[in-house]
């Protein structure tokens, strides 16, 4: 606990916590105001942090608004959602299970 609550401090002051792990994202999204039940002030603070945080990936496409990038690679490239994100109700997959190539 002394952990989340150092780290739930530290973020304190931010409007976005954006994150490239979805491990970490989940801990703070989901984890943090789970550890904190039964401690009304800090579930809140915990509750207060995680509406704050995104998994990178989101946070371009849900708070900045990003729908394409223009870029281009001469490569064939695939992209493969984070394990960690999967069932997520707030980070629903863009691509339908028939879309999946493993």
């Amino acid at each position: 606990k002394d952990v989340a609550m150092r780290v739930i401090k530290k973020f304190e002051g931010f409007d976005y916590v954006d994150l490239p792990s979805g491990c970490c994202a989940g801990m703070l999204k989901t984890h943090h105001r789970e550890l904190f039940e039964g401690d009304d002030s800090w579930h809140e603070k915990a509750s207060a942090c995680s509406e704050k945080v995104f998994e990178i990936t989101s946070f371009r496409t849900d708070v900045m608004g990003v729908e394409s990038v223009e870029a281009s690679l001469p490569e064939n490239v695939t992209y493969h959602d984070s394990s960690s994100l999967r069932g997520w109700p707030e980070m629903p997959s863009s691509r339908s299970p028939e879309q999946e190539s493993f």
